[in-house]
């Protein structure tokens, strides 16, 4: 969440480049409950989501949009922390996606879950790690 920590993973946007190349688009899902928990800021996080955004654009690459949930599990029962998938399900509808060619990327199970339970395919990897691999078998 601090700007000077973040980090984008090395071959990020050679493997991103690879999955546009095969006709896939981009939408990220994000838990952010550190806001809820007051360890830092909706601002903070669109400091950093501008940040990527911006990434995107210079490596001539669409980021249809960044969905947030900014609820702690431990207070909230809110439907659009992953593993609920009320976000996926907004991005679905909202973007027309294709559940059947479409799949996900996270580093968490409850990612994993979030996307099956919608009928997104789920590629779980560890955090900070490359999806080169991903971009290339799919």
């Amino acid at each position: 969440w601090k700007k000077e920590d973040f980090k984008i993973i090395n071959d990020l946007f050679k493997s991103l480049l690879i999955l546009k190349n095969k006709g896939y688009s981009f939408i990220i899902i994000s838990n952010q409950s550190g806001i809820y928990q007051s360890l830092y800021t909706l601002e903070d996080v669109y400091v950093l989501n501008a940040i990527l955004k911006k990434e995107f654009s210079k490596h001539e690459l669409t980021l249809h949009e960044i969905y947030i949930c900014p609820h702690h599990e431990s207070i909230s029962m809110c439907l659009c922390r992953k593993p609920k998938s009320l976000l996926f399900e907004k991005a679905i509808a909202r973007f027309e996606v294709d559940i059947e060619s479409s799949f996900m990327i996270g580093d968490k199970s409850r990612d994993i879950v979030a996307a099956e339970n919608c009928g997104l395919k789920g590629f779980l990897i560890q955090s900070n790690c490359s999806i080169l691999s991903i971009a290339e078998k799919v």
